[in-house]
């Protein structure tokens, strides 16, 4: 049920999206100056964790920590941020991707070790997206952020022009002194790409080698630390490939499995002579790859196919998400005195199907010198009651001018019974006089949880917008909200509004037309 009311509101969100960001970890050659791997081939890596490696035949130490990161938010010449696999662009705008160090190899000793040199070989999808600058410079390049520092970076050296192309690249402290000696961490150099036109996928990789170069960090006193352990893709949760998405969302990883069922019950158990028996259940992906659920069933005392059982429905009304409350009515009636085992299962967006859960549901009579009463009890239908917006006549000023105003209490309530949970949206057009008209975005409006009163019913629907937020002409607000299992009566709630009329503002009557949903679902 929808009401109209002469209102008006808007709302505009921007989203910022940060570049990805390159990791790259260190790999310790065994010498005088470092520590020697122990019987079982470990050593230690500057900044922490441990690597292996092989003193008699002088390989070096692998460090454990080797991954590409999508995020450049809190990467800086001497810290690292979070780090990220992905990253969503829109088409043919610019982002941005780190290259990092996780350790200053041995920083400890001024006189004979830091940071002198590096250089990396990058590769990366050169028909989906360009690569402009390299950025090298002091401020940006943990190599540089020693006072001492004076860096030389040669130019940027095309290996294979590709596509996928290769490019090799590297800096060079010539300033004299161990370069970042008390950092442990940072960027080594920010790439600036160009997206192409999406949608589209893209892949920016951190080779170990390519032809005779290498990726390495070098010491001043000549020692080098290589990117060991390619293998797998991933490691200790960090990853070596770095996804760009254009114009779509970050693919979803892998699905480790199906969901899981729990907390199969049914209701009434024993029956008692009732016709039908309620069967409830969990449904949950969020353990094993966190798709949405969107199935469930369940079979009555033996398993079938997967798919040919009796589908059961979401609690909140519909399967969108990677937990759901299910549940269905059965005909107990039709089912013979004694235990039946009833067995419930889910179904995943990957369309897995997860094991069963049971519970047994004992049929029994109605007990011996009892009598049944009964009703029937109609679900009704959900509802929303306004009243009008008056806001108080305004002077003008040559100012921009805040008017508020509050409307006489307004009502929604769930009378059908299922317990689903609701919601209240609104929408609006600008507000008009004439040829004069004052833009949507002008109009907010808040409801302040005390201003939410129960009528009657159980826990009441929350405010979703507790303090001022604009109405759209297309994009819905949600007033309130009740969750599964909550709403379900009549409630009053009371809204502010408010209006910011532009200085420029031209004078008449004006209206916006304003339209008030209830909504299934919280």
């Amino acid at each position: 049920m929808k009401t109209l009311l002469f209102l008006t509101a808007a709302f505009l969100v921007a989203v910022a999206v940060a570049g990805g960001s390159l990791y790259l970890g260190g790999t310790s050659q065994t010498s005088a100056d470092h520590e020697a791997p122990a019987a079982d081939g470990e050593c230690n890596i500057p900044g922490g964790g441990t690597a292996v490696g092989n003193e008699a035949t002088n390989e070096p130490c692998v460090a454990d920590y080797v991954a590409l990161d999508a995020v450049t938010s809190g990467n800086t010449d001497s810290s690292l941020g979070a780090f990220d696999e992905c990253v969503s662009v829109a088409g043919d705008a610019s982002f941005a991707v780190d290259l990092v160090a996780d350790a200053v190899p041995d920083a400890g000793d001024p006189a004979t070790d830091g940071l002198a040199s590096w250089q990396a070989l990058v590769q990366y999808d050169s028909d989906v997206i360009t690569l402009g600058n390299v950025n090298r410079n002091a401020g940006t390049n943990l190599l540089g952020n020693n006072p001492n520092s004076a860096l030389f970076n040669p130019p940027v050296s095309e290996q294979d022009a590709g596509p996928p192309r290769v490019v090799f690249f590297g800096s060079q402290d010539t300033g004299g002194g161990p370069a970042a000696e008390d950092a442990i961490a940072g960027v080594l150099a920010r790439l600036d790409f160009t997206a192409g036109a999406g949608p589209a996928l893209a892949t920016v990789t951190l080779l170990e080698s390519f032809g005779v170069n290498t990726t390495k960090l070098i010491t001043v006193d000549n020692d080098t630390y290589g990117i060991g352990n390619f293998t797998g893709g991933e490691n200790d949760g960090a990853f070596l490939n770095l996804t760009i998405a254009i114009d779509q969302g970050c693919p979803l990883p892998p699905d480790p499995g199906p969901p899981t069922t729990s907390g199969v019950s049914a209701s009434p158990n024993p029956t008692n002579g009732a016709a039908q028996a309620t069967v409830s259940a969990t449904v949950s992906d969020a353990a094993s790859g966190n798709r949405n659920i969107i199935a469930s069933e369940l079979f009555i005392d033996a398993v079938g196919a997967d798919g040919a059982g009796s589908a059961m429905a979401a609690v909140d009304g519909a399967f969108d998400e990677p937990v759901e409350q299910v549940a269905l009515n059965i005909n107990a009636a039709s089912l013979s005195l004694g235990d039946h085992t009833i067995h419930v299962h889910g179904q995943d967006a990957e369309g897995q199907w997860g094991p069963t859960a049971s519970t047994v549901l004992t049929v029994t009579e109605v007990p011996v010198g009892a009598e049944t009463a009964s009703i029937s009890i109609i679900g009704g239908a959900l509802f929303i009651e306004t009243n009008p917006v008056d806001f108080p006549d305004t002077t003008l000023s040559a100012e921009d001018q805040t008017v508020d105003t509050q409307p006489a209490a307004w009502r929604a309530g769930d009378a059908t019974g299922a317990g689903a949970g609701w919601n209240v949206t609104i929408v609006s057009t600008d507000f008009v006089s004439g040829s004069n008209s004052i833009p949507v975005d002008n109009f907010m409006t808040k409801i302040d949880d005390a201003n939410v009163v129960t009528e009657s019913g159980n826990t009441p629907p929350a405010s979703q917008v507790t303090t001022y937020q604009a109405l759209s002409t297309t994009t819905p607000l949600k007033l309130l909200s009740a969750g599964p299992g909550n709403g379900m009566g009549a409630y009053q709630f009371t809204p502010d509004f408010r209006l910011n009329v532009p200085a420029e503002a031209g004078t008449g009557d004006y209206q916006a037309l304003m339209t008030v949903t209830i909504n299934a679902g919280p």
